[in-house]
């Protein structure tokens, strides 16, 4: 099994290329478009401002390319917010205090 990981000048693609390492998994970090189409998984971290990496991932193609994937794509944190915003949504940085539900966990039963 080959998985990639999206190269993208952010995010904390070491950190996730180690964990997948401890668990016997050999990842490859790249910004290649058909190193990526070829992989049989993509990893899309992110850590930052989503901004920045959005601009940076439109200059370079790679937005374009990580839609038009077909293989599994594992977005984590801002990596999927950003796949959110290829298919047309949107981030909402801050939430409105009603918007944010608060329950007592007795009622998660």
């Amino acid at each position: 099994m080959s998985v990639a990981i999206v190269k993208y000048n952010a995010g904390n693609v070491f950190s996730v290329k180690c964990a997948l390492q401890r668990i016997g998994v050999e990842a490859v970090i790249t910004d290649d478009f058909e190193a990526l189409r070829r992989a049989d998984k993509v990893v899309f971290p992110g850590v930052g401002e989503a901004s920045t990496a959005m601009h940076f991932l439109r200059e370079k193609g790679l937005d374009e390319v990580i839609k038009s994937l077909t293989q599994p794509v594992l977005g984590i944190c801002k990596g999927m917010q950003l796949i959110n915003i290829f298919f047309g949504g949107d981030i909402h940085q801050h939430l409105p205090s009603y918007a944010i539900h608060q329950y007592d966990c007795d009622d998660q039963v």
